[in-house]
């Protein structure tokens, strides 16, 4: 998992919030001759801020090594983290992640379920299988 500079983030707009989290659309700036819509998840200054954000990045991580091993593609994939400058605490690490324009898991699958490709909806399943384990 690699930092990315909190930097190379603009148009960063609150989207979302939620007890534990509040959830931003932003633009990060790469090398390439196009800019990626990402999403940015920053953790509440709670007492258990380290806790969900450590284990976010191990959902993450150990959903990466069993995926590898088998060619299956996440569901959302998670590209780094970042620090936020202007904050201090355990608040200021923020999760950068793929951006979902059909909103969360459930709306898009509502929405797209017949479109999906049938080798893709496997997939789907045993991520969610394997997230809800781990929880």
């Amino acid at each position: 998992m690699k930092y990315i500079p909190y930097s190379q983030f603009t148009n960063i707009k609150k989207i979302a919030e939620g007890g534990f989290s509040i959830v931003y659309q932003a633009t990060l700036l790469d090398d390439s001759k196009y800019n990626k819509t990402i999403i940015l998840k920053r953790f509440k200054n709670t007492q258990y801020a380290e806790e969900y954000f450590l284990r976010e990045l191990k959902s993450y991580h150990d959903s990466y090594a069993d995926n590898e091993d088998y060619g299956i593609t996440m569901v959302i994939e998670t590209y780094g983290f970042t620090k936020d400058p202007q904050l201090n605490g355990l608040d200021s690490y923020i999760l950068v992640m793929e951006y979902a324009s059909g909103g969360d898991l459930h709306k898009y699958l509502q929405k797209n379920f017949t479109r999906i490709d049938w080798q893709k909806k496997p997939d789907i399943l045993l991520n969610i299988k394997k997230l809800s384990k781990k929880q």
